[in-house]
C-alpha cells in the first residue's frame, strides 16, 4: 500500500480517499465497508482483486481474534483476576494474547524469549516481537521452511522480530499450528524469560 503521507488540511481541492493512508480506516473499509468503500480502497492502492480478497480475509481473521480475546479477557477480571506468575512476568493475562497464538507464546517465553507483542501485524501479516535480539542467530529448521513454502508463507527474521508474510489464504487453525510448530523448533535460550518492562506490563502488575 502507499505510504502515509503528512496531512495536508488546508488544501481543499485533495483527493478525499487519501483517507486510505490511514491505516485505522483502511482496516474498517475491509472489515464493514461498503462495495463502493472497499473499490475506492483498491482503486486509490491500485491493489489486484486476489490481493483485497486476501487483505479481507485476514483483517477479517483479525477482528475475530481480538473480539474473542476482549470477550476471554473480560471474562477473566470478572471470574479470576489473580494473575498468574507467568502473567505478571509477561505484563497481561493470557487472555489478552491472540487466542491462536496463546500455546506457542507460552512455550517460547518459557525457551527465555523476551517478548513484548505477537500476532497479527500489518495488512496480511503475523509476528513475534523480542526487547532483546533473541533472534540473531536464528535459523528456522528445513521442516519448518518446507511447511512455509507449501502455504506460501515468507519467513523474514530480524534480530528481534520473527514475522510472516502470508500469501494465501489460510485458518486460524491452520495459523495456530504453524506458530506452535515454530515454537516447538525455536533453540531454548536457558534462561528465564525476562520481566515485561513496558508501561503497559508495569501498569498490569500494580492492578
Amino acid at each position: 500500500m502507499k505510504e502515509p503521507t503528512e496531512p495536508q488540511t488546508t488544501d481543499k481541492s485533495k483527493d478525499p480517499n487519501e483517507r486510505f493512508l490511514n491505516l485505522d480506516i483502511v482496516n474498517k473499509t475491509l472489515i464493514s465497508g461498503t462495495k463502493a468503500e472497499i473499490k475506492e480502497l483498491q482503486e486509490f492502492h491500485n491493489l489486484s482483486n486476489e490481493t483485497m480478497e486476501l487483505l479481507i480475509h485476514f483483517q477479517t481473521l483479525r477482528e475475530d481474534a481480538h473480539q474473542q480475546s476482549r470477550k476471554e479477557s473480560k471474562e477473566r477480571k470478572e471470574t479470576n483476576p489473580t494473575p498468574t506468575e507467568f502473567e505478571k512476568r509477561m505484563g497481561a493475562y493470557i487472555e489478552d494474547i491472540e487466542p491462536h497464538m496463546r500455546d506457542a507464546l507460552k512455550l517460547i517465553r518459557t525457551k527465555g524469549y523476551s517478548t513484548y507483542g505477537c500476532g497479527f501485524g500489518e495488512e496480511n501479516t503475523q509476528f513475534v516481537g523480542c526487547t532483546q535480539n533473541d533472534f540473531e542467530k536464528l535459523l528456522l529448521p528445513k521442516e519448518i521452511k518446507n511447511i512455509l513454502e507449501e502455504k506460501e508463507i515468507e519467513v523474514e527474521i530480524e534480530p528481534d522480530m520473527l514475522s510472516l508474510t502470508l500469501n494465501q489464504k489460510i485458518s486460524i487453525e491452520e495459523l495456530k499450528e504453524i506458530w506452535d510448530e515454530i515454537a516447538s523448533a525455536l533453540p531454548d535460550l536457558q534462561r528465564h524469560a525476562p520481566q515485561s518492562e513496558l508501561p503497559t506490563a508495569n501498569y498490569f502488575r500494580k492492578q
